[in-house]
């Protein structure tokens, strides 16, 4: 979905790029906070192509 690798999306999650919940081994993320993500991070890809 947000066009990353598993490890690197495991790096963003530890370095705190995204909020998670940790309730046994596996991390769970909100589906608003990957779409907010998302959506943050195509709007900065789309103002660095226009300038």
């Amino acid at each position: 979905m947000l066009g990353v690798s598993r490890p690197t999306f495991v790096k963003i999650l530890d370095e705190g790029g995204l909020s998670y919940t940790r309730p046994g081994r596996h991390r769970r993320v909100l589906l608003a906070d990957v779409l907010d993500t998302k959506r943050r991070d195509a709007r900065s890809a789309a103002r660095d192509w226009t300038s």
